[in-house]
């Protein structure tokens, strides 16, 4: 027989209408709202109250609570309620909005870490069909929103009103986790008579394309974070991943600091950013708010170059090492032309990371470096010293890491021409391979080995006085504006 989970958590849920007038002020709109509704789990017997749209929200009370499975039959039969936002602005006009949980002053925050949180899309509210598939999380793993009023909220949704009209329906569940333990030993529950509650509140800002803003702010305003983890196992086309934004918290990394990093998976069209007469595709936002772009084409019109036309020796697959080779192509290109103003808001420091971790086969030797055959590594972004003291370089340009290949869809010996890192373009060699800065190890014959990305889009490590195409690397400042247009960022 289950035990009783006694607890209280209390949602406020509403119908927000966002009607926007032409005019002037419109990129200074402000738009904010709280809910009112109460929707409460308590210890009792279950009921179930709802509401139709109108006014300001509607109501769920569940009582007697217990831990519900989460699987699809749980998650769409569960208690639930629904709200919708809509909207009619001018031509020219995006809208970002957030909906966020607000955690009330006397609530229990342990509570967060049981109480699942699930949104879906819905087409209507008297036969909804379910659009996506939502993100199943916990409320204390939502991201933080900015403080507003002095209260802490959590982002339980991102979006923009882009379309005239607009209108979207949602459904929101909330249910106490089934991985819990209600025991601690002596029969009670670090959960009994505990409460918690939360407020559903929206906060839009209007602006137009022209209007400036940092480029980590647009990025982040403009995509729903993925809360599902990626498979990881295999390429992002041979798997149900959905192409976009992810976030993966990082340590010891080589973003500029420890916390979470958010990185573009998948066939994304959205992360095209125009920055010193070229065009570029950004990898990542860094764990301290850094923009890493890679250049779209390779370099003086897809010219294909030798990592190092020495490769004998283990030294030689590092990056650092190879000063006559890749890495002075690389510095000459920037230096030649990333300058002036431009070169300003390019980010300098620990970004860039040569060290061994990862290698195809046991029988490659990398000197005292320890490396992890492919097959079990799992991406992390860690750049800790190898075993032949090599790490961090220290260059305002660099290349891609094998783990950020990883995490944007590529993977060892598989296809995949549907994520933004693959490129079919002619060169001199009719391929369009291209060379990360990640050693692959030493072959028994002795030859050194570099990562790569292949013409079909796959990882593959290939001796280093082969010829691939470069595709220069730099991360822009955190304070880096842009602005939207026509669908990419421009950087001015």
């Amino acid at each position: 027989m289950k035990s009783k989970l006694k607890l209280l958590a209390v949602m406020l849920a509403f119908l927000a209408l966002l009607t926007i007038t032409t005019g002037v002020t419109l990129a200074f709109f402000n738009y904010n709202a709280t809910g009112d509704t109460l929707n409460t789990i308590t210890a009792g017997t279950i009921t179930f109250h709802y509401d139709e749209l109108s006014g300001k929200g509607h109501g769920i009370s569940i009582t007697d609570a217990f831990p519900v499975e989460s699987n699809e039959d749980a998650k769409e039969s569960n208690d639930y309620f629904d709200f919708k936002i809509t909207s009619n602005t001018m031509d020219g006009v995006n809208i970002p909005y957030v909906v966020t949980a607000r955690m009330s002053s006397d609530s229990d925050s342990i509570m967060g870490d049981i109480i699942n949180i699930y949104l879906t899309e819905i087409d209507g509210v008297e036969t909804p069909t379910k659009l996506f598939n939502g993100d199943l999380v916990k409320y204390n793993e939502l991201d933080q929103y900015e403080q507003v009023e002095g209260y802490t909220e959590k982002v339980i949704y991102r979006d923009k009103v882009d379309t005239i009209p607009y209108e979207k329906n949602f459904r929101l569940r909330m249910w106490v986790d089934e991985n819990i333990n209600l025991n601690t030993g002596n029969g009670t529950s670090d959960y009994n008579n505990k409460q918690f509650s939360i407020t559903v509140n929206i906060y839009a800002k209007g602006r137009l394309d022209s209007d400036k803003e940092k480029l980590k702010d647009l990025v982040l305003e403009d995509n729903r974070i993925i809360k599902k983890e990626p498979t990881l196992t295999t390429s992002s086309n041979n798997t149900s991943d959905t192409s976009g934004l992810y976030k993966l918290n990082v340590t010891d990394g080589f973003g500029g600091a420890d916390g979470d990093t958010y990185y573009f998976r998948g066939a994304v069209t959205n992360n095209v950013v125009e920055f010193a007469g070229f065009t570029w595709r950004i990898v990542r936002i860094n764990e301290d708010g850094t923009v890493r772009l890679i250049l779209d084409n390779g370099i003086n019109n897809n010219e294909t170059y030798a990592y190092n036309n020495e490769y004998t020796n283990y030294e030689d697959m590092y990056y650092s090492s190879n000063g006559d080779y890749i890495k002075n192509v690389i510095d000459t290109w920037y230096s030649t032309n990333i300058t002036g103003d431009n070169a300003s808001k390019v980010a300098t420091g620990n970004y860039f990371c040569e060290a061994a971790k990862v290698k195809v086969s046991s029988d490659y030797t990398s000197e005292n470096a320890i490396m992890e055959l492919h097959t079990s590594y799992i991406p992390d972004l860690k750049c800790l010293e190898d075993g032949n003291n090599k790490q961090y370089v220290s260059e305002p340009v660099g290349l891609i890491n094998y783990d950020e290949v990883r995490l944007a869809g590529g993977i060892y010996g598989s296809s995949n021409q549907s994520y933004y890192l693959y490129k079919n373009v002619n060169n001199e060699n009719n391929d369009y391979y291209t060379w990360t800065m990640s050693p692959a190890g030493v072959y028994i014959n002795g030859s050194s080995l570099v990562w790569n990305i292949t013409d079909s889009g796959s990882l593959y490590d290939l001796n280093i006085d082969s010829h691939f195409v470069v595709r220069p690397v730099i991360n822009l400042k955190a304070d880096t504006t842009a602005t939207r247009v026509n669908g990419h960022y421009v950087v001015d």
